[in-house]
């Protein structure tokens, strides 16, 4: 649902904002929407956390097979220290570092991914949480803890 209406817009202005890891997040965010792994957190955060190590690590370092190797542990690494795992998401310093140019690496974030991770997020909570009613969470699932006594 969620890729067909990407796609769509994509269609009518004419500039791709669908990328694959987005096909896998898609997958989760309707099918394994019951896991944290589908939390709109951890597809928002994760991949936030995923392109700011592909972007440094494709900026700083020359692309090799250890480096992306490198950037893909650190992005793992850092998801799970910061509880937004989201598998999909480490795709991105792979994609990143396939760039040569800086100009590149920017517009494919800020036009391309960024919309499509937003959109999909959007029909994600619309569509589980709204219309299918199924106790996805808004963005934890964490309860907030009272300070009152």
């Amino acid at each position: 649902m969620s890729i067909g209406i990407i796609a769509g817009i994509s269609s009518l202005i004419g500039y791709n904002i669908l990328l694959a890891p987005l096909g896998a997040t898609s997958v989760i965010a309707f099918l394994g929407y019951q896991t944290k792994f589908a939390y709109p957190r951890n597809i928002l955060c994760g991949y936030s956390i995923t392109c700011l190590i592909g972007i440094l690590s494709a900026l700083l370092f020359e692309t090799s097979w250890f480096v992306v190797a490198f950037a893909i542990g650190l992005s793992i690494l850092v998801q799970t220290n910061f509880d937004v795992v989201h598998p999909p998401a480490v795709a991105m310093p792979i994609a990143l570092m396939s760039m040569t140019e800086p100009y590149e690496i920017f517009s494919m974030i800020f036009t391309a991914l960024l919309p499509g991770i937003l959109l999909m997020v959007f029909v994600a909570i619309i569509f589980n949480h709204y219309i299918l009613e199924n106790g996805y969470p808004l963005w934890s699932d964490k309860k907030k803890k009272s300070t009152l006594p």
